[in-house]
């Protein structure tokens, strides 16, 4: 196999454990990582491609997701590892399709006295998911970096530049909302008046920076807000977001 197509691979499980490991704020926009991860695979889509043959979603899905009118609903996991990496990957599809949402799905079936219904969901569904597909490869399932991946050859360079500009929307877009969970968050809280006020500035002028993608305003913006992080240490984990998004431009 050669190296771009491995680090395919390690770049889903890098996806999985960074969402296993408490990315959990965007839980959507994750599980669509996860799902881009593994369409960018040919290995992992192929593999994926030979469970999913003769599956049957509808009967497997009755099977595997129990719910009781006066019970909490729970999960059973398939005993074929074939039907089990065929029901995880099509679950994951529809999340990140919105066929189904994530938070109401994962309340009905993931429920626990003792973990969040996100660690619920993880442990019995991504991690031996991840962990299967790691194992067939003979590949680490620790993995939590990310590769930069060689582009096709065969592309011609317009394509190329046209697949850029469409990332990079993406993650304007992805910056943009975790800008108004800051707005909401930090609207909400009892946070002092001067400094909520010279946050919420900062912000608003992110999300207008990234609506006309202009990387260097935001990467200044972003380093002025960097300043005030320490003041809203409840919202830390929205300031790591914010910032690990950014990077990926």
């Amino acid at each position: 196999m050669e190296n771009n197509e491995i680090n395919k691979i390690l770049n889903f499980v890098a996806h999985c454990n960074e969402f296993i490991n408490g990315k959990f704020l965007f839980a959507n926009l994750k599980i669509k990582e996860i799902e881009q991860s593994i369409e960018d695979s040919e290995q992992i889509s192929l593999l994926i491609k030979q469970c999913e043959a003769d599956f049957k979603y509808s009967l497997e899905q009755t099977k595997a997701f129990i719910k009781m009118p006066t019970k909490p609903g729970y999960f059973v996991k398939p005993e074929e590892p074939d039907k089990f990496i065929a029901l995880c990957h099509l679950l994951i599809k529809d999340i990140a399709l919105g066929v189904k949402d994530f938070d109401s799905f994962a309340t009905k079936y993931f429920e626990d006295e003792q973990l969040s219904i996100q660690e619920k969901f993880c442990k019995q569904i991504i991690e031996p998911f991840k962990n299967l597909i790691a194992d067939y490869f003979e590949l680490s399932k620790d993995n939590e970096t990310f590769f930069k991946l060689e582009k096709s050859k065969k592309e011609p360079k317009s394509e190329n530049t046209k697949i850029e500009q469409d990332d990079k929307k993406q993650i304007y877009l992805e910056i943009i909302e975790v800008c108004k969970n800051l707005i909401e968050q930090i609207t909400t809280n009892d946070f002092e008046k001067n400094l909520k006020n010279s946050a919420l500035i900062i912000l608003l002028e992110v999300i207008r920076a990234c609506e006309r993608q202009d990387e260097q305003n935001v990467y200044a913006l972003l380093i002025g807000l960097s300043y005030l992080e320490d003041k809203f240490k409840p919202l830390n984990h929205l300031f790591d977001e914010l910032a690990l998004v950014f990077e990926k431009l």
